[in-house]
């Protein structure tokens, strides 16, 4: 009787190991097959592809752009959003986020995800500034500068 449920311990042990490895590889297996983590800026909005979402906001429903160091371990970017925004996001993982959800009037982007975080909030704080006729030139004729340059001047 020992004998058989020993056994009976480990073949269930195992099967809820069978499980649990069918549930959270394939969530692993595409957040790391997804589109490369980051940020597209263009005349129209941003859109972010993090650890755990894709978020996409026009510039017009972004009311500021700032930079959050509450979390010393961890820096961020954060968008605050003007009262109904049309912000929309979709999950890159099921199981395990790794970033909080965007919310209704704010999201954030951790700082460890951009190359260059405080090109893109000057970037970002430009294109909210700009007016909607003059976003395509500024981004055409500031961005590529401002995210390549390392002398150009970011405040």
């Amino acid at each position: 009787l020992g004998l058989w449920m020993g056994s009976m311990f480990w073949a269930l042990a195992g099967a809820a190991f069978v499980l649990l490895g069918l549930v959270v590889i394939p969530d692993s297996v595409r957040a790391l097959t997804a589109t490369g983590r980051g940020a597209v800026l263009d005349a129209r909005g941003f859109t972010y592809h993090g650890y755990s979402y894709v978020t996409r906001v026009a510039w017009d429903d972004i009311a500021s752009a700032e930079f959050d160091t509450s979390n010393p371990r961890l820096p961020a970017m954060t968008f605050s959003l003007r009262p109904g925004a049309n912000l929309t996001w979709t999950r890159r993982r099921w199981l395990a986020h790794l970033e909080p959800p965007p919310g209704p009037s704010r999201f954030t982007i951790p700082a460890i995800v951009l190359d260059q975080p405080w090109s893109v909030l000057a970037l970002c704080s430009g294109m909210v500034e700009t007016p909607v006729d003059r976003r395509a030139g500024y981004l055409a004729s500031v961005g590529e500068r401002m995210l390549v340059d390392p002398a150009f001047p970011h405040h």
